[in-house]
């Protein structure tokens, strides 16, 4: 019973996460035909949570302060796909997401952060920090 109950929590506030304040994905193409070396999906709905706000303003802080070299020659490559834009189905399900997640792929070798993501993006960005620090360096 405690375990169902957890599962519907988890259900609730991943569902939550496309109730509130819309953005624009930058993302429109079904398919990614990149060189680089990886690539950072953040996937999302049309309308995103406080937390998936967080989880992309972390993103951004790591690519901008760490790697933008490396952003700017092209070697890495963020990727924000709106998930519920038919669009992009083809990417949502070549990577079997279902709701907002948070991906490296590094020539075909995926590393799913969703989890870190939300368990750090608000409540502790600086350990989200190193860790995406961590996964994109090993990826590089």
């Amino acid at each position: 019973m405690k375990r169902l109950f957890a599962i519907g929590i988890v259900l609730l506030s991943l569902m939550g996460c496309g109730s509130r304040n819309a953005q624009k994905s930058t993302e429109s193409t079904s398919e990614t035909n990149s060189d680089a070396a990886v690539e950072v999906f953040i996937f999302h709905a049309a309308q995103r949570c406080a937390t998936c706000k967080a989880i992309d303003a972390v993103v951004a802080e790591v690519l901008e302060s760490d790697f933008a070299d490396d952003v700017k020659s092209g070697k890495i490559v963020l990727r924000d796909v709106d998930a519920s834009n038919p669009e992009n189905r083809p990417l949502v399900e070549k990577y079997e997401v279902y709701s907002t997640s948070l991906l490296l792929d590094a020539g075909g070798k995926v590393t799913n952060l969703t989890n870190d993501a939300f368990q750090y993006a608000r409540s502790n960005p600086d350990k989200l920090k190193e860790i995406l620090r961590a996964n994109i360096s090993k990826a590089l």
